[in-house]
């Protein structure tokens, strides 16, 4: 898989700018932090691996 990450936390709660251990922060944010974008993703075969 291809994967963007973004500077978008997951929970909008956040801004983009914002650093978690000086705002209020949102518990899902803390736990998985910033947002990822799937580009493209390509299954493989057995021969490829």
């Amino acid at each position: 898989m291809v994967v963007q990450r973004t500077p978008d936390y997951l929970d909008p709660v956040n801004a983009a700018h914002d650093r978690l251990k000086d705002s209020a922060r949102s518990p899902i944010n803390v736990l998985l932090g910033r947002r990822f974008i799937i580009l493209s993703s390509k299954w493989l075969s057995p021969e490829e691996i």
